[in-house]
């Protein structure tokens, strides 16, 4: 019976220890608030997909997403309420994008999409439209209900670079002349400003 019991226990450790490394692998890779991909993550699925993308040649698209206004609802409703929003933003996302497109918050109010599995650039147009079209619902907390559009910027790997930092950064600036022009819009990078 002791023989027993203390293999019990080191079972019991043994699945303990693994779980808690589960935990920590799921917070290295994951967002604590919205559940979402992060960073790390984010790296890490961009390497895998451009090498099955090329293998099939097709392209891959980088979205970058950021809530316009929304420091002004953290500012008039406070964090709780601006906490709710960014969870709402990764559930309408979730929902609308497809179970192959990599999902992650890139920090504070801002998301990237990766979309692998792309024949044509304007297979693209119709996805960032439905991404446009989920937000036109108004957002409801407990208390306050509101209206909030997101803006989007859009890069294309082969074709505006191949290194992911070069393609967030140019999905970036396209995203910022989406805001510059009023927001709530999508922008493909090569058509920024006639770069």
């Amino acid at each position: 019976l002791e023989m027993f019991e203390a293999i019990g226990k080191q079972i019991g450790m043994f699945v303990k220890r693994k779980r808690k490394e589960g935990d920590l692998l799921y917070l290295a890779q994951h967002d604590i608030l919205t559940g979402l991909a992060n960073r790390t993550a984010l790296n890490d699925s961009f390497t895998d997909i451009v090498n099955i993308s090329r293998k099939k040649n097709e392209l891959v698209a980088i979205l970058y997403l950021d809530l316009d206004k929304f420091k002004h609802v953290n500012d008039t409703f406070g964090h709780s309420v601006g906490d709710h929003v960014l969870q709402d933003t990764a559930r309408r996302l979730n929902e609308t994008l497809r179970e192959t497109d990599i999902i992650a918050r890139y920090g504070g109010d801002e998301f990237v999409v990766i979309l692998p599995s792309i024949k044509f650039i304007s297979n693209i147009i119709p996805i960032a439209r439905k991404i446009l079209l989920s937000f036109t619902q108004p957002f409801v907390t407990e208390s306050q209900e509101f209206n909030l559009s997101i803006s989007i910027g859009i890069s294309i790997h082969p074709q505006d670079g191949t290194e992911f930092n070069v393609l967030l950064e140019k999905a970036d600036q396209a995203m910022y002349y989406v805001k510059k022009h009023g927001g709530n819009n999508f922008h493909f990078f090569a058509s920024t400003n006639g770069n």
